[in-house]
């Protein structure tokens, strides 16, 4: 999707996402010094090696390829090795134009939704019983993306109705600050950690406790800071590294500016 735009405004767009991968790479690599085992940095990686190269393919062979890096990485363990999969199966879905008609989708969700929904408790049960066993990971792998298809297939479902609706002004303000409040979380769980005493420890409720703190705050803070500025702090240092100049952040009001309009989110 980002290629797609950034093939309106610049002449050699592969090379602008090439720009926006290393930089979310060097945020990564500063991450990874706080909360080993951050994904920035895998993402940066397999996004230089895996979703710039399958840019240049069709979609018919990008459609085969994912199942195939899908397979391999449930084979393999799961985990990191799973993202290629993901991320041509996401290339897939904006190449057909699935994005665009997700509303007009309902019933293929609907029927992806309780098929996803039926096998998670199984495939939850699976993965507990084989967990020290020596297929685990794979099992494991299996599970999850059950679980994350029911998952997304649900939210997509919700987001439908009028329940939705609200749930959106939740969800799309920290979803448009996903960056920000990724990083900020690290922050916050390592200030907090010690004297949660989380550190080396089994204590899930607090941890469950401090992850609804956690939250519940970001999207206040989101619904704030968006409300006063197009892009958040750490969003906005990446879209000025991609671009490689100085973007305006802060939003044009009617009553900061006589006579302009806001701005649309």
């Amino acid at each position: 999707m980002f290629l797609d735009t950034a093939a309106a405004r610049a002449r050699h767009p592969r090379l602008v996402l090439l720009r926006r991968l290393v930089v979310l790479g060097a945020l990564g690599i500063a991450h990874q010094q706080l909360h080993a085992g951050e994904a920035l940095t895998p993402y940066a990686i397999f996004g230089v090696l895996v979703l710039l190269p399958a840019s240049w393919l069709s979609r018919r062979i990008v459609l085969p390829l994912a199942v195939v890096a899908l397979v391999a990485g449930v084979l393999l363990g799961g985990g990191m090795l799973l993202i290629p999969a993901l991320f041509l199966l996401g290339l897939t879905a904006v190449r057909y134009g699935v994005v665009e008609t997700l509303p007009r989708r309902r019933m293929q969700i609907a029927v992806l939704f309780s098929i996803a929904a039926a096998a998670a408790i199984p495939a939850a049960v699976w993965e507990d019983a084989t967990s020290t066993a020596p297929n685990g990971e794979r099992v494991a792998a299996i599970a999850g993306l059950i679980g994350a298809s029911a998952y997304s297939t649900g939210l997509l479902l919700i987001l439908g109705t009028l329940f939705g609706a609200v749930l959106e002004r939740v969800l799309a303000p920290l979803g448009r600050m996903a960056l920000t409040n990724y990083l900020t979380a690290t922050l916050i769980a390592v200030a907090s950690g010690p004297l949660l005493g989380l550190y080396h420890s089994a204590h899930y409720g607090r941890m469950i406790v401090l992850a609804v703190v956690i939250l519940t705050v970001q999207a206040a803070f989101s619904r704030y800071w968006l409300a006063r500025y197009q892009y958040g702090p750490f969003e906005w240092i990446w879209c000025c590294l991609t671009w490689w100049t100085r973007t305006s952040n802060r939003r044009v009001t009617a009553r900061s500016t006589p006579g302009i309009q806001p701005q649309a989110a």
